[in-house]
């Protein structure tokens, strides 16, 4: 049993020093990944000749290895689209990166910066440029408080969506996941709109049939036994705004998300087959 552990060991640590150490690996999957001369439609990551041209790495400060890594992480819309197809590239781009820059996350470079702002008694909205806007009515909340909503691309919430939203036959998703925190004061309505927009990236590779919907964290349960997981929430599809428009219940939001307890609510969105549960699909 011992002798079979030192070899597991011994192949785990080649297999470590052989990514960190050969780039050919970085420029293979930037190849696989984002080649242009692919061009079946409904390919998650298959980017036009002209989106790889604009695609680039928001960090003008990285050079050599690391601005290879991260310019084929963005080519391959690793930052927006999460399927079965590119999962796997994704990720061991992510670990050559963090390798190179010792322990740097691709990830963070490519997510949106936190947006802020005081929702008044009167109600308010809150925008997250490129991502989501946020409309609370009045009386959400009883006196002025501060939101904000971020994203994140968080493994174990990805492992955890994966896992318990099958029963839906989820596919491809939005690969980060957008959080709305309210502070200590949970909101008083279940009237809140959030529209999310919806990438192009990932628009163009939902199939005939299918249709992007709306998922949330909503908990159940009581004290002795809750569970917190990932709910199809109701949702549209607003064409002018090229967003998925949820109206996100107040249950969605939970102060047993964060170590402060302040309340949060998880959304994200993926591609589901048939078209009956929202009133368009995305093509």
């Amino acid at each position: 049993m011992r002798s079979i552990q030192v070899f597991f060991n011994i192949v785990r640590n080649k297999i470590k020093t052989f990514y960190s150490q050969n780039t050919f690996i970085t420029l293979l999957v930037s190849l696989l990944v984002s080649s242009p001369s692919q061009v079946n439609t409904h390919d998650a990551l298959t980017p036009s000749r002209e989106n790889s041209r604009k695609k680039v790495c928001p960090d003008e400060g990285l050079t050599g290895n690391l601005l290879g890594i991260c310019r084929a992480y963005g080519e391959a819309h690793c930052d927006l689209v999460s399927s079965n197809e590119n999962r796997t590239s994704c990720e061991r781009l992510e670990y050559n990166f963090r390798e190179e820059s010792d322990g740097r996350e691709l990830s963070s470079i490519f997510l949106k910066t936190n947006a802020e702002k005081v929702i008044p008694q009167e109600g308010g909205v809150i925008t997250l440029s490129n991502v989501a806007v946020v409309e609370f009515p009045m009386n959400a909340f009883a006196y002025p408080n501060e939101v904000t909503v971020s994203t994140t691309k968080d493994p174990a919430l990805a492992e955890e969506f994966n896992e318990f939203t099958s029963i839906f036959r989820t596919g491809v998703r939005l690969a980060y996941e957008i959080h709305i925190n309210t502070g200590t004061e949970p909101p008083l309505s279940d009237f809140i709109v959030v529209k999310v927009v919806v990438p192009a990236e990932l628009s163009s590779v939902v199939p005939s049939g299918s249709q992007l919907e709306a998922f949330a964290k909503v908990e159940s349960g009581g004290d002795e036994e809750s569970h917190d997981l990932f709910e199809l929430i109701p949702a549209s599809f607003d064409s002018a705004s090229h967003s998925i428009v949820i109206h996100l219940p107040g249950a969605a939001f939970s102060d047993t998300r964060n170590a402060d307890n302040t309340y949060e609510a998880i959304i994200t969105l993926a591609v589901t087959p048939g078209i009956n549960r929202t009133q368009t699909s995305v093509q």
